[in-house]
C-alpha cells in the first residue's frame, strides 16, 4: 500500500492543522495571507524554512502542498507537506519497502522527495536510516579472523594472496604477494 493511502483527505488536513509547524502555514495559506511575525518567531527554524518557500506552497482541496522544482529546473512536481505525526509512517513504508528491501540514504531520500516534503526532511530521512535496526545489523563489520587472506589463482599456475595489512586499515590497504 502506498504511504498515507489509508488516510482520508479530512484526516490529512486535520493532521496538518494540528501540527505546530505546518498548522500556522495552512491557516495563513487558506486565508490567503502571509504568516504573521509572531507565528514565525514561535515556530523556530522549521517555520522560517516554510516562509522561505512561501511562493512554492499552495492549497489543494484544503491540503497544503509544495511545488518542487528539480535541480536543473526541468522537472517539477507536487509534494504533500507532511505533519510530524505522519512522518514515521512514511519513512517506514518507503525505507522498508517489501519489494525493494531497505534502501540506502540516497534512494530513500529520492523516494520520499518524489511525493512528500517537510522542513528538515533530508536530515530526518538520513537519521531514520542510520537508526534502522535491520540496516545496522546488515551493515555491521564481518566477523572474520585476524589473519584471514584470500587466494586467487592466475595464469602460469601461480596464486595471489590478498590480505589486509592490519584490521584497522582492511578497507583501505591490501598486501598482494605471489609465489
Amino acid at each position: 500500500m502506498a504511504p498515507l493511502q489509508a488516510h482520508s483527505p479530512h484526516t490529512l488536513r486535520k493532521a496538518q492543522l494540528d501540527d505546530p509547524t505546518i498548522g500556522p502555514a495552512v491557516r495563513a495559506m487558506a486565508a490567503k495571507e502571509n504568516l504573521k511575525p509572531d507565528a514565525i518567531a514561535r515556530g523556530g527554524p522549521a517555520v522560517r524554512q516554510l516562509v522561505q518557500l512561501w511562493d512554492r506552497l499552495f492549497m489543494e482541496n484544503g491540503i497544503l502542498k509544495r511545488q518542487y522544482e528539480g535541480v536543473r529546473g526541468h522537472d517539477s512536481w507536487t509534494q504533500f507537506v507532511v505533519p510530524l505525526k505522519l512522518r514515521d509512517e512514511i519513512l517506514n513504508e518507503l525505507h522498508s519497502d517489501a519489494l525493494e528491501g531497505h534502501l540506502g540514504e540516497d534512494k530513500t531520500v529520492g523516494k520520499v522527495r518524489e511525493r512528500f516534503y517537510w522542513p528538515g526532511m533530508q536530515r530526518d530521512v538520513i537519521q531514520w536510516i542510520r537508526t534502522c535496526p535491520e540496516c545496522a545489523t546488515r551493515k555491521s563489520p564481518s566477523q572474520r579472523p585476524e589473519d584471514s587472506s584470500l587466494c586467487f589463482p592466475y595464469a602460469g599456475g601461480r596464486s595471489a594472496y590478498i590480505r589486509p595489512l592490519t584490521r584497522e586499515y582492511s578497507r583501505k590497504l591490501i598486501y598482494i604477494s605471489s609465489w
